[in-house]
């Protein structure tokens, strides 16, 4: 996946509470460990992590994708993938995803 685009530096300040919510969601998957959180730091660790960090924020322009349908495989692995990939939930890219598989544009 490409995205391109355009990186906004934002001001130190809304770092916090970025840290925060990412932090909890990521330490939401380790439970029931006791979740990591800023105020466990010492002050001045946390100041030296602070200054290391920059908040940005992306602006996506532009989304291109690229398509990896196992032309590097052997024609009975992509049959057995497109054949996996036809069992799932009928749909119309299901069934396009499908024949691709089976027979890779060159």
């Amino acid at each position: 996946m490409h995205l391109p685009g355009r990186l906004t530096r934002l001001p130190d300040d809304a770092l916090r509470d970025h840290l925060d919510r990412f932090s909890a969601d990521q330490e939401r998957r380790l439970l029931p460990k006791m979740p990591w959180t800023v105020p466990k730091m010492t002050p001045d660790a946390r100041d030296r992590l602070m200054r290391q960090i920059v908040p940005l924020r992306t602006t996506m322009t532009k989304s291109t994708a690229t398509w990896k349908l196992g032309q590097n495989k052997p024609g009975k692995v992509r049959a057995r993938a497109a054949e996996a990939v036809t069992g799932a939930p009928s749909v119309q890219e299901v069934a396009a995803l499908s024949g691709l598989m089976r027979d890779p544009p060159r």
